[in-house]
């Protein structure tokens, strides 16, 4: 099979939806199964001229598609471990399973997509329609500390610790909201503080587990130079986005979680033991088709067992405009009345590339930023 005829697999579309009255587990081990088994079936494919991937460690050439066997192989087994252990009720097991294998793969590099936030990038945060005031830049940051008690499980987070979900587009935001009234909902624009040009070292570093497949469709067809390194990451790590893009069955059990939530605990602790911190994780929506458009979410975790009201990392880490309602915003760009969603996100986001942005500390007190 040429990799472009298995890029087209239906099977690689997500996010997954698992079948009614299938469990998740099951579902995961299927879906892995069927991914290792089309794999095996795939030709070598050519990566910037060559069609050997050059194993330093070894001292010797290796097939490209060997590689992507061998390293999706490899991380398939400890998924199906993990899944296994967490049927059990066995979720430390489990964890310290997912610990070696994100050790290993931090170690080699090759499946593991790292990359950093920059500070051009806009990201935005949405807060659904409420009978509360919101006004300030901390009234549409991460919930604070003090109503800890309203913070829930969400994919790649757990309660009691804050966390602050971004999107890269209010679309999507919205989207995650489940499409509440737009019009009473409110919005604010979220930048990184921190130039990866000027202040490398202290910008935002994420897991990249943003699903690239139909980006890299396009680019497999047009067979642009490369690229194909990252098609050789993607389908090495894409069990791994696999397994965390699978819709939720059962609202009140979120099984689905698990693992996400795994994945962030890993990074949680492996903060404390090193300089290189991995703040958190880009990935794709599960309420949108990921063919929809190029826009991702990110999740970063506050500190565990903040004592302020605010995550001092993530207050200094990221600038954010005041949140604006969206009617007002729709009303004063003259769109209020059109029909079509794509002029209302357009002038939801030109309105707010003009805005004054703040920071806010610990505490929750506002800095204009000249």
């Amino acid at each position: 099979m040429k990799i472009e005829a298995f890029l087209q697999l239906p099977m690689l579309k997500l996010p997954s939806t698992r079948p009614n009255g299938k469990d998740c587990y099951q579902h995961i081990r299927e879906v892995l199964s069927e991914y290792r088994n089309a794999l095996s079936r795939v030709d070598n494919f050519e990566w910037c001229g060559s069609y050997d991937w050059a194993d330093s460690e070894r001292g010797q050439y290796i097939p490209n598609i060997e590689v992507v066997r061998s390293v999706s192989g490899n991380i398939i087994s400890a998924i199906l471990s993990i899944v296994e252990k967490l049927a059990l009720n066995r979720k430390e097991e489990a964890f310290e399973i997912l610990k070696a294998e994100l050790d290993r793969r931090l170690a080699k590099d090759l499946a593991i997509r790292l990359e950093r936030l920059p500070s051009e990038t806009n990201l935005y945060r949405f807060r659904p329609p409420t009978n509360e005031t919101v006004r300030d830049p901390n009234h549409i940051f991460h919930i604070p500390t003090s109503k800890s008690d309203s913070i829930t499980d969400q994919r790649f987070s757990t309660k009691p610790t804050p966390c602050l979900y971004l999107s890269s587009s209010p679309y999507l935001c919205w989207s995650e909201l489940e499409k509440k009234q737009l019009e009473r909902c409110y919005v604010a624009k979220v930048n990184s503080c921190y130039s990866i040009t000027d202040n490398y070292e202290k910008s935002i570093l994420l897991l990249n587990l943003f699903d690239s497949l139909h980006l890299l469709q396009n680019a497999t067809k047009e067979r642009k130079s490369g690229l194909d390194y990252n098609l050789i990451r993607y389908l090495s790590i894409w069990p791994v986005i696999f397994t965390t893009s699978i819709r939720v069955g059962n609202p009140k059990d979120p099984v689905e979680y698990v693992i996400p939530q795994m994945i962030m605990r890993y990074f949680s602790e492996r903060n404390k033991k090193y300089e290189l911190q991995i703040h958190g994780v880009k990935y794709s929506s599960t309420k949108i088709d990921h063919t929809d458009l190029d826009s991702y979410n990110i999740a970063i975790p506050a500190e565990e067992g903040l004592t302020s009201l605010y995550s001092p990392s993530l207050t200094n880490h990221f600038k954010l405009t005041k949140p604006y309602c969206c009617d007002f915003i729709l009303c004063y760009q003259g769109v209020i009345s059109t029909s079509e969603y794509s002029e209302k996100f357009s002038a939801i986001e030109d309105y707010l590339h003009k805005c004054e942005q703040f920071q806010i500390d610990e505490n929750g007190s506002i800095k204009a930023l000249r």
